[in-house]
């Protein structure tokens, strides 16, 4: 598809990629958050470091997808139609 306006390649390029690429992240999110659910409902013989390894694993996991959802609000609503923005590495790509 080719055409003049730059914002709209960014906006169809850029950023409906960047879109899918974070539906992926939630999907296996979702799939973490049932894992962990059920170990901690079946886990009860385990040894404590394990259950709490699994909690710090979901919790990192759940700051991950935050953090993916601020990147995708900073791209999508905040720098939208600004050209200059797509160049700069937000901090919530560098702490994720």
């Amino acid at each position: 598809m080719t055409t003049s306006n730059p914002l709209e390649a960014i906006a169809t390029e850029l950023m409906g990629g960047l879109v899918i690429c974070f539906c992926f992240v939630y999907i296996l999110y979702g799939v973490t958050v049932t894992q962990a659910y059920i170990y901690m409902l079946n886990s009860k013989d385990d040894p404590r470091w394990i259950r709490i390894l699994v909690a710090v694993v979901w919790l990192l996991e759940t700051l991950h997808s935050a953090f993916a959802m601020r990147l995708l609000y900073y791209f999508v609503i905040l720098s939208f139609g600004s050209v200059e923005k797509v160049n700069e590495i937000d901090w919530s790509l560098g702490v994720s």
